[in-house]
């Protein structure tokens, strides 16, 4: 701690006390400089007027400036979280300045200062609960430091040769130089990677400290693989196919600007199961099918759901003409079902949710005349299930819109849709594959 004279010499020297502490009686002085902080396990100490920080959890700097004029606090482009900053005369609470955005959610805060004088420069997260950490510079408006570079591989030209593995990135005071289609994806930095794999490949920013968005092309920026914005919280995954010394390129970027550090893992998928490609579906009649869809690829589309992943597929050959009952509940993967006439195709219905994780329809079949089904991870979802296929009820009486149930004003009427079919578009909600009565 500095005390006394001592006071301007830590201030000039206050890089070496660069880490914003707690505690705002005990926090490090510093001058003008860049000061890490972090905001893991941090309390609450004052109590601030802006950006919904009043109790807060909040880190302190303590500031003496070697001048008297205008002061600049900055998180602008040195964190990925949505900060607040606030500047105070002493550590009781009395404060002299309080900001919330300025540069996206990031802050930049100018103050008044006297030569010598203290000032407790207050960092904590818009309505608290955060445990993101960063950096901040302090000085002299009229004597800025220079602006700190951008990363190696900020433009495409610049892309680091990735294999198989987990690889720390950052985006901090990266600029944006690819043609984003999602998330609005802005400040993005660029890897190109080459497989020494076969198959299936797991792409994954879980975990990463800011808000991501994640594009995969076959040329440098590009997207023709896939854009992708959130998929675990706020960050990305995606898989792709991969041939071996094929590269792919991946570009990341924030959602709408946002930066920060992370870390992205490339993991090649199990081995597909036989039924990957809808030109080899497992041929099935009635019962119940387990599956796993960890290693498959995707060929498919679906017209519901989202973002599918590793879908499989069942060429279902009925003996029985009538309504076949054909669903996923139970699984332990949410899934999302589809049925076609055709492979590939999903002309008799496409459903993602029906019973918890599971998806269920109804469709019309013929004795001997096969059907086929396919079954996928809804947003990127990948894990193991069971597929049911029997022959559905009767369908209730009022399935029909034909033949309707009368119905009058005041009464209560119970129904049930379980071996309903479809015959009607329903202009709201999901119901335009949903059975109806």
């Amino acid at each position: 701690m500095c005390l006394g004279a001592a006071l301007a010499l830590c201030a000039i020297a206050g890089t070496a006390f660069g880490q914003a502490t707690d505690d705002c009686a005990s926090s490090p002085v510093v001058g003008d400089g860049t000061f890490t902080w972090d905001l893991t396990g941090a309390t609450n100490s004052v109590a601030g007027s802006c950006g919904a920080t009043a109790t807060a959890e909040d880190v302190f700097l303590q500031y003496v400036p070697t001048f008297t004029g205008t002061a600049r606090a900055v998180t602008c482009n040195l964190t990925g979280e949505d900060t607040v900053l606030a500047v105070y005369s002493d550590c009781v609470g009395t404060e002299l300045a309080c900001l919330d955005d300025f540069c996206g959610l990031q802050t930049q805060l100018d103050f008044a200062v006297t030569a010598g004088v203290p000032y407790f420069v207050r960092i904590a997260s818009f309505a608290g609960g955060a445990t993101g950490s960063g950096t901040i510079q302090i000085f002299d408006v009229n004597n800025p430091p220079p602006p700190p570079p951008p990363p190696a591989n900020d433009d495409c030209a610049g892309s680091i040769g990735v294999g198989e593995g987990s690889f720390p990135f950052s985006n901090m005071n990266s600029t944006t130089d690819a043609g984003w289609i999602c998330a609005g994806g802005a400040n993005d930095v660029h890897f190109t990677y080459t497989p020494t794999v076969n198959g299936g490949v797991t792409i994954s920013l879980c975990g990463s400290g800011y808000d991501t968005a994640m594009m995969l092309g076959t040329s440098c920026g590009g997207s023709d693989l896939g854009c992708l914005d959130d998929f675990c919280g706020l960050q990305t995954q995606m898989d792709v196919t991969a041939s071996i010394g094929v590269p792919v390129h991946i570009t990341i970027g924030g959602y709408f600007g946002a930066m920060g550090n992370g870390t992205m893992s490339i993991t090649p998928l199990p081995p597909p199961p036989p039924n990957d490609s809808c030109a080899t579906p497992d041929a099935v009649g009635e019962g119940s099918f387990f599956f796993d869809n960890s290693g498959a690829t995707m060929d498919g589309f679906f017209s519901c759901g989202f973002n599918e992943a590793g879908d499989l597929h069942w060429q279902y050959t009925p003996t029985f003409t009538g309504n076949a009952l054909i669903d996923t509940c139970g699984s332990a993967l949410d899934t999302v079902l589809s049925v076609g006439t055709s492979c590939g195709s999903e002309d008799l219905g496409c459903n993602d949710q029906f019973c918890l994780n599971g998806s269920r329809l109804v469709v019309a079949v013929t004795n001997g005349v096969p059907v086929y089904v396919n079954v996928a991870g809804w947003n990127g979802g990948r894990g193991t299930g069971t597929l049911n296929i029997g022959m559905a009820p009767p369908p209730p009486a009022n399935d029909n819109c034909g033949s309707p149930e009368p119905a009058a004003d005041g009464n209560t009427y119970a129904f049930d849709t379980s071996s309903a079919t479809l015959d009607g578009t329903g202009s709201c909600g999901a119901s335009g594959t949903s059975p109806d009565v």
